[in-house]
């Protein structure tokens, strides 16, 4: 499946910026373009609707990558309990047509919207483990790696508990893996 990597999305009064490239081209060549459709959007239907039909490009997966608000929302989004029932990830055959049609519903559009306008939970978490008698904090996770650091400053912070206990079960080791409050 094909989708947009998205560099940069600018909104002004009444235009719509995307710097963006396509996954399946090489060389990568980002282009800065109006989007004509999204600037009529903008227009004729106003900001939040704007939005919120980003925002679902981002969650159906059209557009990814980037660190925006949209890419933040998304996030909060994968915590709201009410959203597994939508997510089109979890199923195949007729679970998945019936996920598609709850998609189409208002109460979906309430859920992004919720996503959309909520905010990160003030609480923030930390991972640690024991290594030599000393505590390391995990500074970085990467593609199947964690890097390590001796600084608790370094220490990458994790937005929701769940988030850091899941490393537990995804590494050899995990279950020495202690979650901490930031």
């Amino acid at each position: 499946m094909s989708y947009e990597i998205i560099k940069h999305i600018k909104v002004t009064e009444d235009k719509v910026f995307l710097t963006y490239a396509s996954n399946n081209v090489y060389p990568r060549i980002y282009d800065k373009v109006e989007c004509q459709s999204m600037s009529k959007m903008l227009q004729e239907q106003g900001r939040e609707v704007l939005d919120l039909y980003i925002f679902e490009a981002y969650e159906e997966g059209n557009f990814q990558r980037g660190c925006n608000k949209y890419t933040k929302a998304l996030e909060r989004l994968r915590h709201i309990p009410e959203y597994a029932e939508f997510d089109w990830r979890r199923g195949f055959g007729k679970e998945y047509e019936e996920v598609q049609k709850l998609r189409k519903t208002i109460r979906f559009k309430e859920i992004l919207r919720q996503a959309l306008n909520s905010k990160f939970p003030k609480q923030k978490y930390i991972v640690t483990k024991q290594y030599s008698g000393q505590t390391v904090y995990l500074t970085k996770r990467l593609r199947g790696r964690i890097k390590w650091g001796w600084e608790r400053k370094d220490a990458k912070c994790f937005n929701y508990k769940a988030d850091a206990e899941n490393l537990k079960k995804d590494f050899y080791g995990g279950d020495n893996f202690n979650v901490e409050e930031a």
